[in-house]
């Protein structure tokens, strides 16, 4: 038996690589090749900056210009 208000939260872990899927980008869209190109081609991107520490800056670059 439960007593009061409860409200039901999503809660994520730092750093799980699903969490992009919650973006509205994906999120309730479903899964197609056009999708699936898109996941793609982030991840692609990423692969420019091999050496580079993963960190605020180079984050909020990827947000800024990819």
């Amino acid at each position: 038996e439960r007593h009061g208000t409860i409200t039901e939260e999503r809660i994520t872990c730092p750093g799980d690589p699903w969490d992009v899927l919650y973006s509205s980008e994906f999120f309730n869209n479903v899964v197609s090749s056009e999708i699936l190109d898109k996941l793609r081609d982030q991840w692609e991107v990423l692969g420019e900056f091999v050496g580079h520490r993963i960190d605020e800056v180079l984050v909020k670059h990827l947000k800024k210009h990819h």
